[in-house]
């Protein structure tokens, strides 16, 4: 069972209060950490729905990143111009990679769609 909080790497304050702001939107809240290593042992032991990376401070962490993981969905943000690190992110299986400009516009909306749909509340199955 996941929990109710997202990871994110995502030291910068401006993107982290806007990922922060989104999250609680939908119901959520988030786990801010400022270096890929401290992503690393949160993941070790979270079973958060998301993971969501700054590429500008996890590119070179990425295969890592994303076994640890799991079966969490992961999303990787960073400058439009380095095309490299987004490659790296898809490669390295990430499922969604997107440009600064489209974090900072649709974040609740990039969120809701990465994260796993509320089950119905007539829903009894164990």
């Amino acid at each position: 069972m996941s929990d109710k909080s997202i990871l994110a790497l995502a030291p910068d304050v401006f993107f982290g209060a806007r990922l922060s702001d989104s999250a609680h939107t939908l119901g959520y809240t988030l786990r801010r950490v400022s270096t890929p290593e401290e992503l690393l042992a949160a993941l070790a032991v979270s079973q958060s729905p998301l993971v969501i990376v700054d590429l500008s401070h996890g590119a070179g962490h990425l295969p890592e990143i994303a076994t640890a993981a799991g079966r969490a969905r992961l999303v990787a943000y960073g400058p439009h111009v380095d095309t490299e690190s987004q490659r790296a992110a898809r490669e390295a299986g990430f499922h969604e990679v997107v440009p600064n400009s489209r974090l900072a516009r649709e974040g609740a909306a990039l969120l809701a769609r990465n994260l796993p749909e509320e089950p119905a509340a007539d829903d009894y199955s164990a």
